[in-house]
């Protein structure tokens, strides 16, 4: 299950999500996924270029959320991933200690470097020219 937080946009992966909207509600999400059988937690951080009313760039998910998340994995022998096209999502995501980051549309300088220090994997759309 992708862990969201309630946020416009969201509502489309409402068969394949858990919304969490605390750290205290992320430890539990993120607990469940690995009762049920997660390998690793899948975040969603901010919005998404195919949902209505969606911002792409802009972060949906709080550090303390991601915190907690990463926390809990690690504490499993796991990692987290992230859905994150902003700037601002990615930079946040990494400084949590988000492994991997999936699209990164937007991303800036700072996280790349941080990428440069540890484990970490980004992957991103190529538009055609």
């Amino acid at each position: 299950m992708i862990l969201c937080p309630t946020e416009i946009g969201t509502e489309v992966f409402d068969n394949i999500s858990l919304y969490v909207d605390s750290p205290m509600e992320m430890r539990k999400a993120v607990r469940l996924n690995f009762q049920k059988g997660a390998q690793f937690i899948k975040l969603y951080g901010s919005g998404s270029m195919m949902s209505h009313g969606s911002e792409p760039g802009m972060r949906i998910m709080e550090a303390d959320e991601i915190l907690e998340a990463v926390k809990i994995a690690a504490s499993k022998n796991s990692y987290c991933a992230i859905h994150a096209h902003g700037a601002d999502a990615i930079d946040v995501a990494v400084h949590c200690g988000v492994r991997t980051v999936e699209h990164a549309s937007f991303i800036a300088t700072r996280p790349c470097n941080l990428w440069m220090e540890g484990p970490m994997w980004a992957s991103y759309p190529h538009w055609p020219s």
